[in-house]
C-alpha cells in the first residue's frame, strides 16, 4: 500500500486532534470537578446521576412543606396558648360569680371583664397569618373564621369558614395537616353552638340583671378549656412529627449527596496524572508529525 503525502499529512493532523481532545475533556473535568460531562462519557452513571438529582429536589422540596406547615401550626399554637389563658381567666370569674354573698357592684365588675374576655377570645378565633389569611377558616382562608359580638346573645356567634383541612407532602409516603378549621376548636358539641355561646351566657347570667349563674356555667367552660387544651395537644404532636420528618430528610439528601459525589465527582490525582500523559502524548504527536513532514526525497538529492 502505497501511502501519499496527503494522506501522512491528514493521520499526522488526525493523531494531534484526537490527543488535543482528550486533553481539552481532562483539562475540563479538572476545571468542573466532575467526572461525567455529557451523557456519552458515561450512559448508566449519567442517568442515575438525575435520578439522584430528581430524588434531592423532591426532598428540598418536602423541607419547604415542613417549613410552611411549621410555620402555620406554630401560630395556631401560641394562638391556642393565649385562647387558654382567656379560658382559664372566665373559669375562675365563674367559680367567683357562683358565690351568691358577691356584691352586686362586683357582679358588674365580673360580668365587663367576662365579656372583654369574650372580645379577645373571638379575636384570637380570628387570627390571621403573615399572608392575612385566616387561621381558622379552613379552605375559606379569606374570609372571617367568626362573627359576633360580646353582647349577641347565645347561638349568635356564626362560623363562616368551611370543615377542610390543608394536607402537605412532608415526605414520600406522609402528608400532614398544616391547621384545624375554626368548627371543630372553637364549637361546643353538646350544644352545636359555639364556645363563645357559652361565654356570651356566662356573662349574661353574672349581669345585675340576671344574676343567675349556676354550675352549669362552671361546667361549660371547663368543658371549652378541655376542648381547646386537646386541640393544642393535637397540634403539640404534629409539630413534634415535623421536627422528626424534618430530621429523616436531612439525613436523606445527605445519603444521596454522598452517593452523588461517588457517582459523578471526579478523582483528581488520576485526572491529574492522565492530564500529565495526555500533555506529553499531545507534544510527542506535534514533533512526529513535524519530523514526518520533514522527510522527503528532496532533501536527499
Amino acid at each position: 500500500m502505497r501511502i501519499t503525502t496527503a494522506l501522512s499529512q491528514q493521520l499526522g493532523v488526525k493523531a494531534i486532534l484526537d490527543q488535543q481532545e482528550e486533553l481539552t475533556r481532562t483539562q475540563r473535568q479538572i476545571g468542573t470537578g466532575l467526572r461525567i460531562l455529557k451523557p456519552s462519557d458515561d450512559p448508566a452513571d449519567s442517568v442515575r446521576v438525575l435520578d439522584l438529582d430528581q430524588s434531592i429536589k423532591e426532598t428540598e422540596q418536602y423541607l419547604a412543606n415542613n417549613e410552611t406547615a411549621k410555620s402555620r401550626l406554630s401560630l395556631e399554637e401560641i394562638t391556642l396558648a393565649s385562647a387558654t389563658d382567656v379560658l382559664q381567666r372566665l373559669r375562675e370569674l365563674s367559680v367567683q360569680a357562683v358565690n351568691g354573698s358577691l356584691p352586686a357592684a362586683s357582679r358588674v365588675g365580673l360580668e365587663q371583664e367576662s365579656r372583654q374576655l369574650l372580645g379577645q377570645l373571638l379575636g384570637l378565633a380570628n387570627t390571621t397569618n403573615a399572608s392575612g389569611e385566616f387561621l381558622f377558616s379552613g379552605f375559606n382562608s379569606l374570609t372571617q373564621s367568626f362573627t359576633g359580638s360580646g353582647t349577641t346573645p347565645p347561638g349568635g356567634f356564626v362560623y363562616n369558614g368551611d370543615t377542610n383541612q390543608r394536607n402537605l407532602q412532608i415526605g414520600p409516603t406522609r402528608q400532614i395537616a398544616d391547621g384545624d378549621f375554626g368548627i371543630a376548636v372553637f364549637g361546643d358539641p353538646s350544644t352545636g353552638n359555639s364556645i363563645f355561646d357559652d361565654v356570651a351566657r356566662f356573662a349574661d347570667n353574672i349581669s345585675v340583671a340576671v344574676n343567675t349563674p349556676t354550675q352549669n356555667d362552671i361546667t361549660a367552660l371547663d368543658q371549652a378549656l378541655d376542648q381547646i387544651l386537646t386541640a393544642r395537644a393535637n397540634v403539640g404532636a404534629r409539630l413534634n412529627a415535623l421536627d422528626q420528618q424534618q430530621e429523616l430528610n436531612r439525613d436523606f439528601i445527605l445519603d444521596v449527596q454522598t452517593t452523588l459525589s461517588d457517582v459523578q465527582d471526579l478523582d483528581f490525582a488520576d485526572a491529574i496524572s492522565r492530564l500529565n500523559v495526555q500533555t506529553a502524548a499531545l507534544q510527542a504527536a506535534q514533533q512526529a508529525y513535524i519530523r514526518v513532514q520533514n522527510l522527503s526525497l528532496f532533501n536527499f538529492l
